[in-house]
């Protein structure tokens, strides 16, 4: 891509258009469609569009489970492993309910043993005046 390329946005990273970027960041729709349905650590292509031909790597999507499942980074786990291996990464947009749960009882008897307080220091400030 730097050597052939006349994208002047991407040429100069190798053809790189970013990374974890939002859906309809590429500046052309078919482009944008083909990063979001391609399957991860495979080459597609070659895809025509509007700006000319390309192949396409997706190496690491997040908050797509349906379309990724839980592998969602491509990394190379040996030396011969040229390709890359999918492995697990975090999902952003995962939702780990018992935590949740955790974190709002923690922080409602935090707010309810403060409220205590104030309301005490309060009650305390109302007989000293």
């Amino acid at each position: 891509a730097k050597k052939y390329s006349w994208d002047k946005t991407s040429s100069s990273s190798g053809g790189l258009l970013g990374e974890l970027v939002p859906q309809g960041h590429c500046k052309n729709p078919q482009l944008d469609k083909y990063c979001f349905t391609a399957s991860l650590g495979e080459v597609v292509g070659p895809l025509k569009t509007d700006y000319g031909y390309h192949l396409l790597l997706v190496s690491e999507r997040t908050n797509c489970p349906k379309l990724d499942g839980g592998n969602t980074k491509m990394m190379q786990t040996t030396g011969d492993d040229v390709f890359g291996t999918l492995v697990p990464g975090k999902q952003v947009g995962k939702v780990n309910l018992p935590q949740v749960v955790i974190d709002q009882v923690g922080f409602w008897i935090v707010v309810v043993f403060a409220g205590g307080l104030v309301a005490e220091l309060a009650a305390k400030m109302a007989n000293t005046i």
